[in-house]
């Protein structure tokens, strides 16, 4: 892999963004895992890449995806010691829908780094009434449409997505790069590995069963492919049966089911729910045929993966999916139920044409690989440096107090944490203040100030309002803390917290016999 010298200079080192590697919905598929497969195929090609993580829980996930990943936990000093020249941000969540981070903290912005967003898709702002029909989601949105501008590059996963991000964000088309995508080691043909069917998802006496990948809302067309379903030979349906492995909310389950009666195959359809990556690649090995439907994708990364176990395959003729599978033979017409029947029942009867879509499927599984992802990462910010001449430089250390600890050692403890710190406080408004540099309500820190924004983040226990104790355990028991503690907190409460603390201050001799009886191998203990 080539990151050299080149047109735009030396990408010496890549800081990508793995906060929201634990999000309930992005995190286990999609976004998530495109994050993650490229992790791999960076550390694969020996690129200089690190990962940064807010919590310990994030961590652990990035480093069984990517066991020989340097991991760092994010905050201003972990930017500032390596804001040098040819050190990039990666920005993995820019479009996640809606944001639940800020993309490019405050810290990156003041240590001048370059920043590159990876652009999956503009979907919601594609179709607003879909996904931008209430105030917060559509205030996000406009949010991050200034901001996606600010960036110096962006790499995305198909031509489709780079396209309409540059219409829809007026963003430099020239400064975007098509790096593709690819699919987890895990996703293999039987003849590799092979995984047993599920028998939760399809018992044995189910025979075949075609499997389509979909989702909750109307663009990935599950309605579509039901009433398709409903048109496909009743002989081809009696011994073959559609397996939905999609969870949704029971809503969207009951109107599916509503679908499938309406056209009469109630009986024929199988909704598996929520499916494991494992229980995935058993499904796919063993399916006659997979099918997506979708109306739009930025990808459509479940094609390549059912190509990859070894499943022919089929998709909509539009957006990015003519990209994946880039054979007309493998298309149909996803808003024409007929042509999507018709493709369905000729893939699942005609020998000769299923070793045509075989092919295909094997030039995808080829052509996409997050080796080639990462490669073309690298080479793309080399190639296009910099959108403007910028001054590297550390950001200001900064040290969050959730709540009020009690005056004495104080200085010479946050001297400890960080060299002349500018300190925030965050506590009960009714309450005194104290000698720092800003306050703000209890309750803010970690909804409206983030904790990676900070190098340290003390909680209180024993504060001096009820407030401050209440903000401190909430913030305690949810990110890394430094645990400072002025009484004797709530034994299950203390148990919860140490889980994630940082360290503990003690300034109480009841407390810090609870603590060693809490966790007596638990995190390092400072004095004051």
């Amino acid at each position: 892999m080539s990151g050299g010298e080149s047109i735009g200079g030396m990408v010496t080192q890549l800081l990508v963004d793995g906060r929201f590697v634990d999000h309930p919905t992005a995190g286990p598929r999609g976004i998530g895992r495109f994050t993650t497969g490229l992790l791999g195929g960076l550390v694969r090609n020996r690129a200089p890449v690190v990962g940064l993580y807010a919590t310990e829980a994030q961590a652990r996930l990035l480093a069984d995806a990517v066991p020989e990943l340097e991991l760092v936990r994010w905050s201003p000093q972990a930017i500032g010691d390596r804001a040098e020249p040819g050190t990039w941000y990666v920005a993995t969540q820019l479009m996640l829908h809606p944001v639940p981070l800020d993309p490019i903290p405050s810290a990156v912005t003041s240590s001048g780094l370059p920043v590159a967003a990876i652009m999956h898709d503009v979907i919601p702002y594609r179709l607003p009434e879909v996904f931008l029909d209430e105030p917060v989601p559509l205030t996000q949105a406009r949010l991050r449409v200034p901001l996606a501008r600010t960036v110096d590059a962006m790499v995305s996963n198909s031509r489709f997505s780079a396209e309409t991000a540059a219409e829809v964000l007026s963003f430099p088309r020239e400064r975007i790069r098509v790096i593709g995508a690819g699919v987890e080691e895990r996703f293999v043909p039987a003849s590799v590995r092979v995984v047993p069917r599920p028998e939760r998802v399809v018992p044995g006496e189910l025979g075949e069963y075609v499997v389509a990948v979909t989702g909750a809302d109307d663009r990935k067309n599950t309605e579509g492919l039901l009433r398709a379903w409903g048109l496909v030979d009743a002989g081809v349906r009696e011994r073959c049966r559609l397996v939905v492995a999609t969870g949704v909310v029971q809503v969207v389950l009951d109107r599916w089911r509503a679908v499938a009666a309406e056209v009469g195959v109630a009986d024929e359809v199988v909704f598996a729910g929520w499916v494991s990556d494992e229980e995935m690649v058993g499904l796919l090995q063993g399916a006659r045929l997979s099918v997506m439907p979708s109306l739009e994708e930025g990808f459509g990364l479940p094609v390549l993966e059912a190509a990859a176990c070894g499943c022919v395959a089929i998709c909509s003729g539009s957006s990015s999916l003519v990209e994946v599978l880039d054979d007309p033979v493998a298309w149909f017409d996803p808003e024409d139920a007929g042509s999507m029947a018709g493709a369905i029942e000729r893939a699942l009867v005609d020998e000769g044409h299923r070793e045509v879509l075989a092919a295909v499927g094997r030039r995808a599984v080829g052509r996409f690989t997050w080796e080639r992802a990462a490669e073309e990462t690298v080479v793309a910010l080399g190639e296009l440096g910099v959108r403007w001449p910028r001054v590297l430089r550390a950001p200001a250390r900064r040290i969050a107090l959730a709540g009020r600890p009690g005056d004495a050692g104080l200085p010479e403890l946050l001297q400890r944490m960080a060299q002349d710190p500018a300190v925030e406080l965050f506590a009960d408004p009714s309450q005194s203040d104290r000698p720092v540099t800003a306050g703000f309500a209890a309750g803010a820190l970690g909804r409206f100030a983030k904790p990676w924004n900070y190098d340290h983040v003390v909680a209180v226990f024993g504060g001096s309002s009820s407030a401050d104790t209440t903000a401190a355990e909430h913030l305690a028991t949810s990110v890394p803390c430094h645990l400072w503690l002025d009484d004797v907190p709530d034994r299950e409460v203390l148990r919860r917290a140490l889980a994630e603390a940082r360290s503990v201050i003690i300034a109480d001799a009841r407390a810090a016999e609870l603590v060693q009886e809490v966790a007596p191998a638990g995190p390092p203990i400072l004095d004051v």
